[in-house]
């Protein structure tokens, strides 16, 4: 059954990556509101990321009609700057976790920097799975750490990061995102954003098939974020489409798909109207 769903799901990728993309004005709208706006920079520093969130604060969405953004994220030592600066409290606030972007660390410590996270603000995390896992197939020791993580969230939304570029095998990925989800996933998360392969559609689409047969098996909805190298909005449309072809309408909500990007926001408001120009 299983091979199957993956098999159907990336059938429907292979589809859509051919496929021509017509982008609508609520359609733009909906991708602008499962945005989250990424700074995740070696140079970081608080006042870079004041500046990057003074930019969100700057722009008026109301007054184009527009949601809010669904998110900033930041690494995990300038949640308090963000916090502090962000006007917006429907915005959420997320933050990388787990040794970013390797994963490569005591798991302890993956709890800990979470608990320092969340104390700090953070509304949603996105941790790194330790990638070595998954080259011989220890599955179980990915579910672990995710629920060690989950359980320092408090609260707080879980997205792990699976590093799709790392699978060459459909059903090691499969696997790895089943085990995450046993593990109390809230969402599955393609990419660091910093490998040179990032977001798939073919292997996006394996973490729908995951999805989608968890909730079959017990009946949780659970997310999937698409984040690296999701540049245009033609680009990011045909992940909407992947979505609601695997998974369903009830999955395009921002609860349920995000889109993690640094500069997709504004090539998203310059499509809408070529009036409105914002550098965030």
């Amino acid at each position: 059954m299983e091979l199957d769903s993956v098999r159907k799901a990336t059938e429907i990728a292979e589809d859509i990556k051919e496929s021509p993309v017509s982008l609508k004005t609520e359609q733009l709208a909906f991708l602008f509101s499962s945005i989250d706006l990424t700074t995740l920079n070696n140079l970081d520093n608080r006042e870079s990321v004041k500046a990057f969130c003074e930019k969100i604060n700057d722009f008026d969405a109301p007054k184009y009609n527009l949601p809010d953004l669904a998110a900033v994220c930041v690494f995990p030592n300038f949640i308090e700057t963000a916090r502090k600066t962000l006007v917006n409290p429907a915005i959420q606030l997320a933050c990388v976790t787990g040794n970013f972007p390797t994963g490569q660390t005591f798991p302890v410590m993956k709890v800990i920097e979470t608990e320092k996270a969340v104390e700090d603000g953070a509304s949603e995390i996105d941790m790194v799975i330790n990638r070595g896992y998954t080259i011989n197939d220890e599955f179980d020791l990915i579910e672990k750490e995710v629920s060690e993580v989950k359980s320092a969230c408090d609260g707080a939304r879980l997205k792990v990061i699976l590093e799709t570029s790392d699978f060459s095998d459909d059903m090691k990925l499969y696997n790895a995102s089943m085990a995450a989800l046993r593990g109390g996933a809230d969402f599955l998360k393609t990419s660091t954003g910093k490998t040179n392969e990032g977001a798939t559609l073919y292997k996006g689409a394996i973490l729908c098939a995951a999805i989608k047969d968890h909730a079959t098996k017990w009946g949780m909805q659970m997310g999937v974020k698409f984040s690296g190298g999701i540049r245009t909005s033609e680009d990011a449309q045909r992940y909407v489409k992947l979505v609601h072809e695997i998974l369903g309408k009830d999955w395009l909500t921002p609860s349920f798909f995000r889109i993690g990007a640094s500069s997709l926001a504004g090539k998203v408001l310059t499509d809408m109207d070529k009036n409105i120009s914002h550098s965030f």
